[in-house]
């Protein structure tokens, strides 16, 4: 495999064609070659035609963007149709292998625009129905530097339909195939379209239900300390004495039901067994939650060419958990006047009574977007606020540190095995408070004219401030913390057409800079330069190089410290599963991230008759000083940071603080390709997007197919300084991309007709292991999900509809997710699986049925 040397200067080092680019900038802005980015373009009829030869003259269709870069897909209003999608969320989902960037930390979401201008925030139009699209545009990470956003994400634009008015009400049920999980969604919108005016209203709720370890099979979690109702006793040997009863040593037993008068023969029958309570019904592997949204937006044309666009969404979420049954544990000393033992003993005591952690989310957003055109130039200001308050309350013990007082004093009036009468309920209580608050302006257009093209420039200059303020009662101590960070923002973007030439095609080069200043951090800067070379019209070829300065994010500076009780964690260490106390929360110790991404691009339709698609993308990424979540408790992470474990006498894990890191270094390499393929069953009639064109078919029958491969080449770790590096390919520790898999293969696949659409989407990912330790390694098999929508729409013509006219623009669809049950098989070297990476565990839901019943009114 090709190794990189590891540089720390500018990068440029690393992809010399960047730096020739430049150079052509310089050289051969005057060169009289043919105009780039002409609006006029010649198609070839296609040769299966009866016609010949035909030339269409093709113009900037309406809401295009203004950019010399052609869309990869577009989709016309009858392709949108054949996805029976019920909402752009749910659009967005579907076209999810078209719109992935393999340039971001993860799968970078896109940027979304409506009719070719920037919007407030996705969340105030998802719920907009696709029959409202006339067409969608998807573009290339390049284009997301025009629009002042970074150049790992895609471009999607949302062109709506220049008339538009309907009501539409949706209802879906779903449970789990093997029972419980059961969820209800309620959901109704209004969206209006009149030209460049449009105002929406929609509000909705969903409610699902918990799934207990009750509702699937979970086994007992052997390592752990095991209590009862009555209660258990535990000591190196209890009482010689009993251990002659038994005729072995006694280490632990279960009290009676009537401890007044204590007796050696009343714990013979369970000593060294004793009894555990069942919990089953007390531990959540899914919290119930219920999630209500409500949204306006409204837009409308003020004067010569102006648009306003105003929207407020509000979320409210509320979930609550079961963490497993509240216990005991208290020592009795021998030396008390009702102990009948030789040696001190702790007794444990659950009750069945579940430790609850509930957590409630209030979240307002309002945004503001103006745009418009100044001589020439085109000008986008959004200013958004948005107020978000989240409060946690984790139930955590009971209170008896009087009752222990009173046993360990050896109080002759209190029966030590009896337990206390009354239990006080200790419970931690985080409560953090987002307020932010931002302008932005951004200007694009024309800088200058050259004899190749237009050079296109957008700047933008923005400001924002975030306010996070923390309150934690965590262990009877109260902490507050408060940041404020205000950070002036200064974008600048060139792209700069280079050649275009019938023999090598057209060459293009772009260049990005950002500089952010922060009261709390230092200036950070990002600089980027791209290259887009297309030899033909079926041909394109990029790349690219960013270098960023990344602070971390406020919340994972200063999230107030959650300990949650009860948590099921594998301990590599002593290779098994143990009950611990898990802390959360935020580090105000993190150090600012720098990340250098290199990335290579071609895609490619080889054909003029057939709608394929091949693409293919490298991207080789390092980062120093990167921000993760802690890993789970491994021996190599232990020693680097020895202060986030906390063990008993027996080494047993009984905290740990899995709260984010600095790293030292991160090195990934990673290649992906696939191919995209649709088609049109019916009479058909196409044409080269060579331009500014679209692929169109006919009505009827339509087939779409996507198939991406991901291989990870390189996926190195620097824990700390002076540790040697992780190679983390096919290494599952619970912090890396998609779970450590060396391969993953996507594959979505859609079919309509008539009516009737079938829509599939598959999932394999390659087997995974954890790393080699002193205890146990674990094996992850590979897994392959599916899941299939199958979804009828009522057609106005259809015998349905003839006979009940209410089920005009009716859409039914049954949703199987997980459609062959499916789960992950987890496996130790002795061929047993731990406590808490059971089947049911992992993926306690397995296959889940749907039904949802959509009705649009117009």
């Amino acid at each position: 495999m090709a190794r990189y040397r590891k540089t720390r200067g500018t990068g440029l080092n690393r992809c010399p064609p960047l730096l020739l680019s430049w150079v052509l900038v310089a050289t051969n802005l005057g060169y009289g070659l043919p105009t780039f980015g002409q609006d006029t373009k010649e198609f070839e009829q296609d040769r299966s035609s009866e016609i010949e030869q035909v030339t269409v003259q093709a113009t900037r269709l309406d809401h295009q963007l203004e950019t010399y870069i052609d869309p990869e897909i577009t989709f016309d209003a009858a392709a949108i149709r054949a996805l029976a999608t019920s909402s752009l969320a749910e659009l967005l989902e579907e076209l999810a292998p078209d719109l992935s960037s393999g340039r971001g930390r993860q799968d970078s979401q896109p940027v979304v625009l409506i009719n070719g201008q920037r919007v407030g925030g996705f969340r105030a139009i998802r719920g907009y129905p696709p029959e409202s699209i006339a067409r969608v545009e998807v573009y290339p990470e390049a284009v997301a530097l025009q629009y002042g956003f970074r150049a790992d994400q895609k471009v999607i634009n949302f062109v709506l339909k220049s008339e538009f008015k309907a009501t539409t009400a949706t209802v879906e049920t779903g449970a789990a195939n093997d029972g419980g999980a059961e969820s209800a969604e309620l959901e109704m919108g209004h969206l209006r379209i009149a030209g460049n005016g449009r105002w929406n209203l929609s509000a909705g709720t969903v409610h699902s239900k918990p799934l207990h370890d009750a509702d699937r099979s979970i086994p007992a979690e052997g390592t752990n300390r095991p209590f009862s109702e009555a209660g258990n006793l535990f000591a190196d040997e209890i009482d010689p004495a009993l251990s002659v009863l038994v005729g072995e040593p006694v280490s632990s037993a279960t009290l009676p039901a009537d401890t007044t008068n204590l007796e050696f023969a009343d714990l013979v029958a369970t000593a060294n067994q004793p009894i555990r309570l069942n919990e089953q019904s007390l531990r959540t592997l899914i919290p119930a939650q219920t999630t209500t949204t409500g949204n306006a937006s409204y837009a409308t044309s003020l004067w010569d060419g102006i648009t306003l666009n105003l929207a407020a969404d509000y979320v409210s979420t509320t979930s609550r958990a079961d963490l497993g049954a509240l216990a005991i544990d208290y020592v009795v000393p021998n030396s008390h006047p009702k102990s009948p033992f030789s040696s001190d003993v702790v007794l444990s005591r659950g009750f069945p009574l579940a430790l609850e952690r509930r957590q409630d989310t209030r979240d307002l957003a309002l945004s503001s977007t103006l745009n418009g055109s100044w001589n020439g130039w085109s000008y986008n200001w959004i200013n958004r606020f948005s107020r978000a308050r989240r409060t946690i309350t984790t139930e955590r013990r009971a209170d008896i540190s009087a009752f222990a007082e009173e046993v360990a004093s050896g109080d002759p009036e209190t029966n030590p095995f009896s337990g206390p009468s009354v239990l006080s309920l200790e419970s931690d209580r985080d409560t953090s408070e987002n307020q932010d608050l931002s302008s932005e302006l951004l200007a694009r257009g024309v800088l200058i004219d050259t004899v190749r093209g237009p050079i296109y420039a957008a700047t933008s200059v923005g400001w924002q401030e975030t306010s996070r303020d923390t309150d934690s009662f965590s262990n009877g101590l109260a902490t507050q913390a408060a940041l404020t960070r205000r950070i002036g923002t200064a974008t600048a973007t060139l792209d700069i057409p280079l050649l275009n030439d019938s023999r090598w095609g057209e060459l293009s080069a772009n260049g990005n800079a950002a500089l952010n200043t922060t009261n709390d951090f230092d200036t950070l800067a990002t600089f980027g330069a791209g290259l887009t070379w297309r030899p033909n019209p079926a041909l394109r070829i990029t790349s690219a190089w960013t270098k960023e300065e990344t602070a971390p994010a406020v919340e994972q500076l200063i999230d107030p410290i959650s300990r949650q009780p009860n948590r099921r964690l594998f301990d590599f260490a002593n290779g098994a599963s143990v009950s611990a106390v898990l802390i959360t929360g935020g580090n105000p110790g993190l150090n600012a991230e720098e990340r250098q991404v290199y990335s290579l691009g071609a895609r490619y339709e080889p054909f003029d008759e057939h709608d394929l698609l091949f693409n293919f993308n490298f991207v080789d990424s390092e980062t120093r000083n990167p921000v993760q979540r802690f890993p789970t408790p491994s021996p190599d992470a232990e020693s680097a940071f020895p202060d986030r474990f906390i063990r008993d006498s027996d080494g047993r894990l009984v905290e740990f603080d899995s709260r984010p890191v600095n790293f030292n270094s991160e090195h990934r390499q990673e290649l992906r390709w696939g191919f995209r393929y649709t088609r049109s069953l019916g009479q058909q009639s196409k044409r080269r997007s060579s331009g500014r064109g679209t692929r169109r078919g006919a009505r009827g029958p339509r087939l779409r197919l996507a198939l991406n491969h991901a291989a990870v080449l390189n996926d190195e770790l620097t824990i700390a300084a002076g540790l040697p590096s992780i190679d983390y390919v096919g290494v599952n520790n619970g912090t890396r991309q998609r779970g450590g898999s060396e391969h993953e293969v996507t594959l979505r696949g859609s079919y309509t007709n008539r009516g009737f659409a079938a829509r599939l989407n598959a999932v394999w990912l390659d087997r995974t292991d954890s790393l080699p330790n002193s205890g146990q390694q674990l094996s992850y098999d590979d897994l392959t999900r599916v899941d299939l929508d199958l979804v009828y729409s009522f057609q106005p013509r259809s015998p349905w509809v003839r006979r009940f006219p209410w089920l005009r623009s009716t859409r039914v669809k049954l949703s199987l997710e997980n459609l062959f049950d499916e789960h992950p098989v987890v496996q130790a070297q002795d061929g047993t699986t731990p406590a808490g990476f059971s089947q049911d565990e992992l993926d306690p839901q397995g296959r889940t049925i749907a039904l949802e019943f959509r009705k649009m009114f117009r």
